[in-house]
């Protein structure tokens, strides 16, 4: 039996899955993996302020599941601002096309919710 009982993996190879798919993470080194990248998480939060930011990187084999992983995590995690990027794909690399990524990985409602909050910011201050 596979995780959220289901009855058959429902990634039996290593496609990419869509990001609906992804709210469904089978397998125990996927849930493995998810619980000590949350752990890592919150840890993170409670010795940090609010304005840091942290890269967590996923290595492992081709086909392990990373892109699953960090789909699954973004799909699931609302608390959590989550930004996939293969690095594989990333060319010419460099700083500014790896910045893009990220921002673009975000996702559009993510961006115009940042942008409202910094200029509600502004505003604030202004008055």
């Amino acid at each position: 039996m596979y995780p959220y009982n289901l009855s058959l993996n429902p990634y039996p190879s290593s496609p990419t899955p869509t990001l609906k798919d992804a709210t469904i993470l089978g397998g125990k080194r996927h849930k493995e993996a998810k619980d000590a990248i949350l752990e890592c998480i919150n840890d993170i939060k409670n010795k940090s302020n609010e304005k840091d930011f942290r890269l967590v990187t996923i290595i492992q084999d081709v086909g392990s599941g990373k892109t699953h992983l960090a789909l699954h995590l973004k799909a699931t995690e609302n608390d959590i601002a989550c930004s996939y990027v293969d690095l594989s794909t990333l060319f010419p690399r460099g700083l500014a096309n790896l910045y893009n990524a990220i921002i673009e990985g975000f996702g559009e409602n993510y961006i115009k919710d940042l942008r409202n909050a910094i200029i509600m910011e502004i505003k604030r201050r202004a008055l």
